[in-house]
């Protein structure tokens, strides 16, 4: 499973952080029941053998980042629906 996202506040939580927040019980920890949810899913996943990799990409990305070879077009398309998703709640 490819976890995506254009916000190193997500991509470290992920992969550099959760462990560290979760031995120390998520205290301390900015938005921790959320974090929480999120460390939950992702165990499930490796619990059942699945791959799980986090991994940026550019947000805002233009037409022209995809034509210049800077962003995959699934990268553009995958974070046009995303902030689709977010601006209508």
């Amino acid at each position: 499973m490819e976890v995506k996202s254009n916000t190193a506040y997500v991509v470290d939580g992920c992969t550099l952080h959760m462990q560290y927040w979760q031995r120390a019980e998520w205290r301390g920890v900015d938005n921790a029941d959320l974090w929480r949810e999120v460390h939950g899913m992702l165990e499930e996943r490796r619990r059942r053998g699945v791959s799980v990799v986090v991994s940026k990409v550019k947000g805002h990305a233009k037409w022209k980042h995809v034509r210049s070879g800077a962003v995959r077009s699934q990268d553009k398309y995958g974070n046009d629906a995303a902030d689709t998703l977010a601006c209508a709640g």
